[in-house]
């Protein structure tokens, strides 16, 4: 089961619209069935209504689906029975998880084009590999003149297809699973050092939102920071934040105040470090971060237009230059070859 944030949204947005109403909480879970949410979604909500029918609570009830609804999700909505402040609660976790649906969806928007691109690049090469390249091999063979080694061993590889397909393909599939294996083995050998992909730009930005965002929730739920990162690191939606939301918790438990702490945070600007001072300063932290949260949002989504503005001219660029480099080693050599031929 995987967690829908488009799912989380509808379930937080029409409870805290039901509850402002008037509406009981089990009444309210019994007309979320008939909201368009998905099938895992709409069967954890039949039998948490049942659990709320027995008495229990509502943040205990939906704790007993912790693979669809996250730590974050569940320590908040604690916090919102406590206080009194449920329908409010249910409004900031709706605009939370709202938020990060839409982010997700912009990064997933600006992948389909680029995906599209790659997967004919893919086609492409599959074409050129086991159709024209192997046709060139045997005009090269006709003509007696010595073929490039790669057209060889693609014509060589074709013949062994046609030979005896399904031994082929067999062959093919059983050396499948040294590919993951391989990989695995690579991964653990460089464990760490990968860590350049969240100095990336528009990587840190998407961190600094994230953070910045769950920073907001927390401070407008009205939990303690100590108590919101704790049920942050345990969300199981945001693992990348994790280790550091811990750091950060315990350096605030040492009595440290909140900009201190973030301070040596890598992907967190100076922009946002100066917001959380000055509100700590002036005593509006929650205005201040929900001012600086807001920015980021609009800043994130630039930054993801802009870069796929440049990944498309840059796989159309990589598709033609592989067109040039086949014309130059297959086409222009046989050119040169029927040329001499008629000289």
């Amino acid at each position: 089961m995987k967690i829908s944030y488009g799912d989380l949204t509808i379930i937080a947005e029409n409870l805290g619209s039901l509850y402002e109403d008037g509406i009981a909480i089990g009444d309210g879970l019994e007309l979320l069935e008939e909201l368009p949410l998905s099938k895992n979604y709409k069967n954890s909500i039949a039998y948490i209504r049942n659990d709320i029918l027995l008495g229990k609570s509502l943040s205990e009830a939906f704790s007993k689906f912790d693979e669809l609804y996250p730590g974050l999700f569940i320590g908040i909505l604690k916090v919102g029975e406590n206080s009194g402040q449920l329908g409010r609660t249910f409004n900031k976790l709706q605009m939370f998880y709202s938020k990060l649906g839409n982010i997700k969806k912009e990064v997933k928007n600006a992948l389909i084009y680029p995906s599209f691109l790659i997967g004919t690049l893919i086609l492409l090469g599959v074409f050129l590999a086991f159709v024209l390249i192997p046709s060139f091999y045997e005009s090269y063979k006709n003509a007696g003149s010595e073929a490039p080694k790669v057209a060889e061993f693609l014509y060589n590889l074709k013949l062994s297809f046609n030979d005896n397909p399904i031994l082929f393909i067999v062959s093919v599939l059983c050396y499948l699973p040294i590919i993951p294996l391989m990989i695995f083995q690579i991964s653990k050998h460089f464990k760490g050092r990968f860590q350049f992909i969240r100095k990336i730009k528009i990587v840190k930005e998407l961190e600094e939102f994230i953070f910045m965002l769950i920073l907001s929730l927390i401070l407008d739920s009205g939990v303690s920071l100590p108590i919101g990162f704790s049920y942050c690191s345990d969300s199981n939606d945001i693992k990348f934040l994790s280790d550091i939301l811990k750091g950060i918790n315990e350096e605030i438990l040492k009595g440290k105040e909140l900009s201190e702490c973030l301070s040596n945070l890598s992907f967190l600007s100076k922009y946002s470090i100066s917001m959380i001072k000055l509100g700590e300063n002036s005593g509006s932290l929650t205005v201040r971060v929900k001012k600086a949260e807001e920015r980021l949002e609009k800043k994130t989504k630039e930054s993801i237009s802009k870069l796929l503005s440049l990944i498309q001219p840059t796989l159309i660029i990589t598709m033609a230059l592989g067109v040039v480099v086949f014309i130059w080693i297959f086409v222009l050599p046989m050119f040169d070859m029927i040329y001499g031929g008629v000289m």
